[in-house]
């Protein structure tokens, strides 16, 4: 119950910001709005739920990569404070569908400045790099895990990455943290004109811990909008998990522009 409170809690504290009580309805998906509304509130809660209960299980180390394979190796980079528990899903997912090696990793502790969780980024990237051959290291991340990601990669230029795939990331972070320890003045300073580009942006209107307008990439790049997906199961979406396979299996473009 007091899961299901502070969700539904999140969800209202959107509403009053925004002013937007429904998220916009999805053309591709049955029912009336206030159904789908429903439908996407009980799916993030029970993605929450999971997500909580696999935690403590990801303090256990793993080793490097969780899988070997061929072409450029792939990292799975949750949000902060979450363990590589929360990239299970997804690497079970892409381990069947292309040959590339996989990695896991957890971030920082969730009161950290994007500028820790970056660095630790880098020094990740650069170590599953170097385990393959000096292969760029292609990268999905979630959230202000994303972010980071996007401030590494546009930070150092000789960052061994290649393709960025960022999900529900505030690539304007104005009040993305707010309900989160420090909130928003994690974010304050911050100069995004540095963040690399993703090669794929996705994001969701019903989002309600990164609000639509911050999560909408400016400039070239693909990006995928959902409709009804919470923040956490975007991550959790075969709508996400499809369009960020084609994106890192399409040959062109080796690694994300230097230019938000």
């Amino acid at each position: 119950w007091a899961l299901a409170a502070s969700v539904s809690f999140t969800y209202g504290v959107r509403a009053a910001v925004t002013g937007q009580r429904l998220p916009p309805a999805d053309p591709d998906a049955g029912g009336r709005p206030a159904a789908q509304a429903v439908g996407a509130l009980c799916r993030e809660l029970v993605v929450t739920a999971g997500l909580l209960v696999a935690w403590p299980f990801g303090l256990i180390p793993t080793r490097l990569f969780s899988r070997m394979g061929t072409g450029p190796p792939i990292l799975l980079v949750p949000g902060s404070a979450m363990t590589w528990t929360a990239c299970i899903p997804l690497s079970m997912w892409l381990t069947r569908q292309l040959p590339n090696p996989l990695c896991l990793t957890s971030c920082t502790p969730l009161w950290a400045p994007p500028e820790r969780v970056a660095a630790f980024l880098a020094d990740r990237i650069r170590t599953v790099s170097m385990v393959a051959d000096n292969a760029p290291v292609h990268v999905i991340a979630l959230g202000d895990g994303g972010l980071a990601t996007l401030l590494a990669a546009g930070r150092d230029p000789t960052l061994p990455v290649g393709k960025i795939v960022s999900v529900a990331t505030p690539l304007r972070p104005a009040r993305m943290g707010v309900f989160l320890p420090g909130g928003i003045a994690r974010y304050e300073g911050l100069d995004v004109s540095i963040l690399a580009r993703p090669a794929l942006a996705v994001r969701s209107e019903g989002d309600a811990v990164v609000f639509p307008e911050e999560s909408r990439p400016d400039g070239e790049g693909e990006t995928l909008t959902l409709h009804l997906e919470g923040h956490l199961s975007c991550w959790i979406s075969p709508r996400t998990w499809r369009a960020a396979a084609l994106t890192l299996a399409d040959p062109r473009s080796d690694g994300p522009a230097a230019d938000a």
